[in-house]
């Protein structure tokens, strides 16, 4: 009975830090696409 409560255990944390990882990449991902400055290829490539 108690392997099968440590084995629940580790699955739903396993799942809880994939989750958790796939957010912050999200996260990250959205954070830098809506950067104000711009990213240095757009810097480069402006006609100024």
């Amino acid at each position: 009975m108690a392997d099968a409560l440590i084995s629940y255990a580790i699955v739903i944390g396993v799942f809880i830090a994939f989750v958790a990882i796939l957010f912050g990449s999200r996260a990250k991902r959205l954070a830098k696409k809506e950067s104000p400055v711009g990213t240095p290829e757009k810097i480069k490539h402006s006609p100024a």
